[in-house]
């Protein structure tokens, strides 16, 4: 009869992150530089495959012209969904909420997802700042 080595809490917790690593959402501020926007909070549910959700937020200064920041899940687990929101703040003290969402393939767990604010659409120049319509996109999660 062979002997059945019992594997602590420990070791389970490891072998399990190793499985699954951490979901996490990075937040990009693809805005021009000069437009003097900032992303001032984000937030992130991550929604797992079990029905557990793990939900991260923070007050940021995310410059435009690429700027960034992440936020990651603690929850070890299969990641299948991400609700994100954010607040972008313009230099004359108007400000601008965005939401977007997206799933994982299945058969996929999601790990980093990278989350882009940029320009919605060509600007006339001159446009008033608070006029500046701007969009929340996700990262094409194709391989």
């Amino acid at each position: 009869m062979s002997e059945q080595k019992a594997i602590d809490e420990k070791e389970l917790s490891k072998l399990f992150s190793a499985a699954y690593p951490p979901a996490s959402a990075t937040f990009i501020n693809d805005l021009p530089a000069d437009w003097r926007a900032n992303i001032v909070q984000i937030g992130c549910k991550f929604v797992y495959d079990d029905g557990t959700n793990d939900n991260k937020g923070a007050n940021v200064s995310i410059p435009g012209g690429g700027g960034q920041a992440t936020l990651v899940a603690t929850y070890a687990g299969c990641c299948r969904a991400y609700f994100v929101v954010m607040k972008v703040r313009f230099s004359d003290g108007s400000e601008q909420n965005l939401a977007n969402s997206t799933t994982v393939p299945a058969g996929e767990c999601g790990q980093n997802l990278r989350w882009h604010v940029v320009p919605a659409a060509t600007m006339e120049q001159g446009i008033s700042v608070a006029a500046r319509p701007i969009q929340l996109k996700v990262d094409n999660l194709a391989h």
